[in-house]
This record gives C-alpha cells, structure tokens and sequence, in this order.
C-alpha cells in the first residue's frame, strides 16, 4: 500500500484576519523606501527629494528662480538685502529733482554691447561662481547675501605688508595684482585705497606704467593702489570673465583689509574702457562700501543697485569704440541715483564740470575730453587722457565718509 507524503502544516487564520494583513502589507508597500528595497519619491522636479535636500544638485548659475537677488555682498557682518528684479519697474526720479531717486530699470542706460561685445547685464541677475577663495569667501553667487566685503582694521598692526607682484589662487590659477603703497605709510594710520582697472588687451603693468602713467604722480603718492589682472579673458565684464573678476575682487578686498592700514570711508574704483564697465559694475554691487568711481570710456552695463557712490565720468567726444552716448548715459545714471540736477559749474580740472543739487556727499562730474588719444588725430579718443588721474585725484581726495 502505498504511503502518501505528509502536507506542510499551514496556519490557518480567519478570513477577516488574512484581509487585514494584506491591507498592512500594501500600506508598508507605499510608504517609499520604509521597507526594503524600496523607491525613492520624487519631487515636482522628477529628481530625488533626499538629493535635493543634501545640496548635491548642480548649482544655480544665476538668478532666476530666486525671489530676491541682492546686488551687494561684493557687496558690498551680514550685507543689506539687493533689491529684488522687481525693483526695475520703480519710478525713477529724473536729473533736475532733488532728494535720492531709486536706480533706474530696464537692461541699463549704456544700451547696446560693450566694446568687447559684453551684454548689458542686471545686478539684480547675480553672476555663477566656480568655487570659494582663499579669504573665507564662500561659493555663494553674488546678490544671494553669502559673501560681504569685511570691514577691519587687522592690517593697521601689519608694520610690513607686502607690496610688488603679488598673487591670489582664483578659479584654479594665480591671479597676478600688484600693490604700493602712497609716501610715508604707516601701519597705525588709515590712508585711502584705489582699486585700477585696466582696459581691455592690456594688462595691469601696462595700466600702471603707459597707459595711466599719471596715477604715479597724481594719486599713488596719497593712497594704497592695487593693479589687478583680469581673469578669464582680456578684459572684466564679459561673460566669461566677469565671474572670475568679481571673485577675484572679493578676494583683493579680503587682503587688502586683513594685510594693509585702509581707510573703510576712502575706498575707489577706478578703471579704463572694459575696466571702466567694471568698475561701474562694482560701484553698482558695492555701493554701500565703496565711496566713489572713476570710469574712463566705458558704459553702465548695471542698474539695479545697492548704496550710492560718488562719480566722475571721463569720455572722448568722438571715441570710435565706445559710443560717447554710453559715456553720457552712464552719468546720467549716477546724477538720477544721486538726485543731481542739470545745471552745472566748472569743476576744479577742466574740461570737467561738476553737476548741481546732488545728495550730500554724493557728487557727480562729467569730464568730456578732445585729446587725440590713440589713432585719434582731432576730437577725442577711447584712450586714458592726461588730466584723468588729477581730476579723480582732487575730485575723490575730499569727500567725507557718507551719511548714513
């Protein structure tokens, strides 16, 4: 007779018990990733919820999805919130009022491309950083209110800062500056700082030595000047330069104020054609810490801004690579930011005039020159004219810390 196998004994549970652990089952099933091998949910974006929130996504190379941008860090303790994109449909007080209007909107007054064939560019748009610095600046773009230009006085104890060629590792390479310091510097005695910007396919030497030479006897001798070369390409406001630059002038600051007895009231910028643009870009971003600009031949390719600046703007009459238009557009930028009207006075380096009305400390002068600079026989030229470094000079040399 043959014998059958024994059956596996199975548990039996009632049926309203075996329903109520599939329901459990099904539950645990959905809770994504609770159990075993489950998936991950997905955000509205479609990627990762846990990447997202770790910070391991690719970085915003500018601002568009920010609510608000901030124009300072560079600007410019904790910086003072940028003013968001919708600054630009502000009104605007126009030359002639008085008080202290708001900054203009829109691309920008310059309009049109750069000499170099920069866009015109908001601050408001922030710019894609590469990576921190030496200096403790962050990676964060400027406008989002991670990096501000530290104010201190640590260098006044430094009784031997370094002067000469000096470098800064910025976006993987040596970023060349060069520093001197003005007749009978001391460590225990602030003295002005002046930032020089050099024109586009030039470098810092040639800006030093040719094509500003004048700097050396009109504004060296009175103020520690820093001769930087541009990163990223020939010149400073272009696309793929202007992240490097701003970098690279966040890190300067840093050293300046950390190694060098600077005065925080009687910091500038200055520069020539595309270190002109820059320079503009600075005055508008960090606002709020420098006290003035020197723009020869160049445009405003910012708006939105922060703070307000003393500024002098020298242009050719007939400058064949940066329309005269844009020169004039940029100061009329600076005389509707500081509230100037348009009745003027001779100022005290001809053909300079200086502007009327402006808000207390914040004056503007237009200098409109004739030299045949460059290949220019008659008119004016796009080239650095003789008197530019004396105007800047008696022009920045007696304005006071701001008003709050």
């Amino acid at each position: 007779m043959r014998r059958r196998r024994p059956r596996p004994l199975r548990p039996s549970l009632p049926r309203h018990l075996r329903f109520a652990c599939l329901a459990l089952l099904a539950a645990c099933s959905s809770r994504g990733g609770s159990e075993p091998g489950a998936v991950p949910a997905q955000d509205e974006a479609g990627g990762s919820a846990a990447a997202g929130s770790s910070g391991g996504g690719a970085p915003n190379g500018d601002d568009a999805g920010r609510g608000s941008a901030n124009p300072s860090t560079l600007d410019s303790g904790a910086a003072p919130a940028r003013p968001s994109d919708a600054s630009a449909d502000r009104t605007v007080t126009q030359p002639g009022n008085t008080g202290n209007p708001g900054p203009s909107g829109g691309s920008g007054s310059g309009g049109g491309a750069s000499e170099g064939g920069g866009a015109a560019l908001d601050a408001g748009a922030g710019v894609p950083r590469d990576g921190a610095t030496s200096g403790g600046i962050s990676d964060a773009s400027p406008g989002d209110g991670g990096f501000t230009l530290p104010i201190t006085n640590a260098g006044c104890s430094n009784a031997n800062p370094p002067t000469g060629s000096l470098n800064l590792p910025i976006g993987g390479n040596q970023a060349n500056y060069i520093v001197t310091l003005p007749n009978g510097y001391r460590a225990n005695s602030p003295v002005p700082l002046v930032f020089g910007f050099h024109g586009r396919n030039r470098t810092n030497s040639d800006f030093e030595d040719v094509d500003a030479l004048s700097i050396k006897t009109e504004m060296a001798p009175f103020a520690i000047m820093v001769y930087p070369k541009s990163q990223g390409g020939p010149g400073w406001e272009q696309t793929g330069e202007l992240p490097l630059n701003i970098q690279f002038f966040e890190a300067m600051w840093t050293q300046m104020f950390s190694n060098y007895c600077v005065d925080p009231a009687r910091v500038f910028v200055i520069g020539h054609s595309s270190g002109a643009m820059f320079s503009n870009i600075l005055a508008c971003r960090y606002g709020d810490r420098l006290r003035g600009v020197g723009a020869v031949a160049g445009q405003q390719l910012e708006t939105t801004c922060v703070g307000n600046v003393a500024a002098m703007i020298i242009h050719g009459g007939q400058d064949p690579l940066v329309a005269n238009s844009l020169g004039r557009a940029s100061r009329d930028f600076y005389l509707q930011r500081n509230g100037c009207q348009m009745t003027t006075t001779p100022g005290e380096v001809p053909p300079c005039v200086a502007y009327t009305g402006c808000a207390a400390g914040l004056p503007v002068e237009w200098c409109e020159h004739t030299e045949p600079t460059y290949t220019m026989t008659d008119g004016g030229g796009h080239g650095y004219p003789t008197f530019a470094s004396r105007a800047m000079w008696r022009f920045f040399s007696p304005l006071t810390p701001k008003m709050p």
